[in-house]
């Protein structure tokens, strides 16, 4: 059978045409490569780089991630990644995807310990990169802070700040027994050593005073010590502080020669008027115009102690220590003008009570006027009640740190009359307990009795100021035998 040329045109086309088909001709349906945009954001405190690539789909990509100085990564998140050091790798890309990088402040530890004597706080603490912290010492009782070190901190008081902190690290602080300075000054006269010494918490310190030839020890104070004979002791230091002495010039600065006291009286009168203020001019010259009453009422007095008009004197405890004015409790009174020390009275009934009355009695030819007087005839306890047994007495005790006390002489005992007051003329700020009556001296009146001896000593009233003789040896109710006030010193 033949075919036209049609049909056979027709056959030859679809025959090419399966045979391209089957031979992979012509590539209508491949493929190409696809690539996406992966970006990267970084926030405070870093950054990532790159910030952007292009990616093939299918493939993976890596970011660096820096941390500025004193900050950290904190996270990273994206295109399923993940971070290692500070790698951050994509998983196989298949779309278009970012990067977020985040990072941290730094922090670190600070501790801070303590040795004995004290602590510190806090213990602990955390500081966040460049900023700086405070600690606070507190010493135990009796310690200092010694020293502080570590972070690059500095003292103020006891605060100490560190540095910026760019690392953790360690506070150290020791302590020290606390010690205070003591410094001592003397004035004319003496000396007072150590003159500085350091001086622990807890621990006594000890001054020692040296008078001149010439002068005594008067007032010492300061450091709340007290004086004992010539020792300045001070119990415990709180804090720096100073001792001041004082030295006063004895009585008697040459052979016969001695202070004397004032009257007390610093008013004037006129005739008709007491109690003026001085002066008075139809009645000029008067006592209260002249003498160191007259320079204390003009406040040109300078006094070691205290006391009324132109007296100064000053309280002394039971073993010679020198107290304050105010004290209420004392033994003896130092007169600072004159040099003499006092012995007080009281009125407990004991050796030195104020009623006590005693026998003029001298055993010492040489001073007793040739009648040595009559023992034991007195009114007393604590001693045979006469003068030289109650002298003894007194002398064995120590009273106020001494053993060389005796009778006052009529001039001394003189001294201390207060005319100004009201009986007994005695100054009561600084001598309580005195009776208003006679006190014995150890001067023998200079007169013979009808059998030719001095049978009589002087006397003092202190009911009226005068000085009288009294028998050394007379019983009688009317003549009492009299009181007794001891004194030593200035001669």
């Amino acid at each position: 059978m033949q075919l036209d040329d049609s049909k056979v045109r027709i056959f030859a086309g679809l025959v090419m045409s399966f045979g391209l088909a089957g031979c992979g001709g012509g590539g209508g349906d491949a493929k190409a490569a696809v690539n996406y945009q992966v970006s990267a954001s970084a926030g405070l405190g870093g950054s990532v780089s790159p910030v952007s690539v292009n990616v093939q789909s299918g493939q993976t990509v890596t970011f660096t991630l820096t941390a500025e100085t004193g900050y950290s990564i904190s996270a990273v998140s994206g295109c399923g990644g993940s971070l290692n050091g500070n790698i951050f790798t994509t998983a196989g890309i298949s779309g278009a995807c970012s990067v977020q990088a985040s990072f941290s402040l730094d922090s670190y530890s600070l501790t801070a310990s303590a040795g004995a004597g004290g602590s510190i706080s806090p213990a602990s603490v955390k500081v966040n990169h460049g900023q700086s912290t405070s600690f606070t010492l507190n010493p135990a009782a009796g310690y200092r802070i010694d020293s502080v070190t570590g972070c690059g901190g500095s003292l103020t008081g006891s605060v100490y700040t560190t540095a910026n902190v760019t690392a953790s690290c360690q506070i150290q602080a020791s302590f020290a027994s606390q010690d205070f300075v003591v410094t001592a000054t003397a004035s004319e006269g003496g000396t007072i050593s150590p003159a500085s010494q350091r001086v622990a918490v807890g621990v006594p310190a000890i001054l020692t005073l040296t008078a001149d030839p010439g002068y005594h020890i008067g007032i010492v104070q300061g450091c709340d010590g007290s004086l004992d004979a010539e020792q300045y002791r001070i119990e415990s230091v709180h804090q720096d502080c100073t001792v001041t002495a004082n030295f006063i010039a004895d009585t008697y600065t040459s052979a016969g020669t001695r202070k004397l006291n004032d009257t007390g009286i610093s008013l004037c009168a006129s005739e008709t008027q007491t109690s003026l203020p001085c002066p008075v001019p139809e009645a000029a010259g008067q006592d209260a115009e002249y003498g160191r009453d007259a320079q204390a009422a003009k406040q040109q007095l300078v006094k070691a102690g205290a006391g009324e008009a132109g007296f100064d004197f000053s309280k002394l405890g039971v073993n010679g220590e020198t107290l304050p004015d105010d004290a209420a409790v004392w033994s003896c009174v130092r007169d600072n003008h004159t040099g003499l020390t006092w012995e007080v009275k009281t009125a407990d009934g004991g050796l030195r009570d104020q009623q006590h009355r005693y026998s003029w009695y001298q055993p010492d030819p040489e001073v007793n006027g040739g009648y040595a007087g009559k023992q034991n005839a007195g009114q007393c306890s604590g001693s045979s009640c006469d003068t030289a047994a109650f002298v003894q007495q007194i002398n064995q005790q120590g009273l106020c740190g001494h053993s060389d006390w005796r009778l006052p002489d009529r001039i001394e005992l003189s001294s201390i009359l207060y005319h100004a007051g009201q009986p007994p003329l005695v100054a009561p700020a600084y001598f309580p307990n005195t009776m208003s009556g006679l006190y014995w001296t150890a001067v023998p009146f200079a007169q013979l009795d009808d059998t030719g001896v001095l049978s009589s000593a002087w006397v003092v009233d202190f009911s009226n100021g005068s000085l009288v003789s009294r028998l050394k040896s007379s019983e009688s109710t009317a003549t009492p035998f009299a009181h007794l006030r001891l004194v030593r010193g200035g001669q």
